[in-house]
């Protein structure tokens, strides 16, 4: 029965289509502050934790690599996205969508700061590694407390 009610859920979820608001704005000049301070905030505490994994405990083992590794591609991934907010902010975006709609004319470069915008919009080429390294040594620390218990 409750197997048939979780289909049912499911079908009646997604027979609704609405507006999935996937990218969500925050208003201006509050919002992007409080958004940015976020932004430096988990900067700042990946670099503290970062920092208290080399100096005060010996990790060793694949998992606390990968942990590492994970850290230190969200720290790129976090200094990539806030300069792309920061260039948001400096410029105004209708001309950042404009030129990111029409790519072959983009490519032409006719601001420095468009082109730089660009490819830092490319953030998931840092996300999604920091990504794959999490899952790795949670996959790694799952193997370690199967094995001890």
């Amino acid at each position: 029965m409750s197997l048939l009610f979780f289909f049912f859920c499911v079908f009646f979820v997604f027979s609704l289509p609405s507006e999935a608001f996937s990218i969500q704005i925050h208003p201006s000049p509050e919002g992007s502050y409080v958004h940015l301070i976020s932004h430096l905030y988990f900067f700042s505490s990946l670099v503290v934790i970062l920092y208290w994994f080399n100096r005060y405990l010996s990790l060793s083992g694949p998992a606390w690599r990968y942990l590492c590794l994970s850290f230190v591609f969200f720290l790129l991934w976090n200094v990539d996205t806030t300069l792309a907010h920061l260039l948001e902010i400096l410029y105004p975006f209708k001309d950042f969508s404009y030129y990111a709609s029409v790519l072959p004319d983009y490519l032409h470069c006719k601001k420095l700061s468009f082109c730089f915008y660009y490819f830092l919009r490319f953030d998931h080429v840092f996300c999604v590694p920091g990504m794959y390294f999490l899952w790795k040594c949670l996959q790694e620390f799952s193997k370690e407390f199967y094995v001890d218990s």
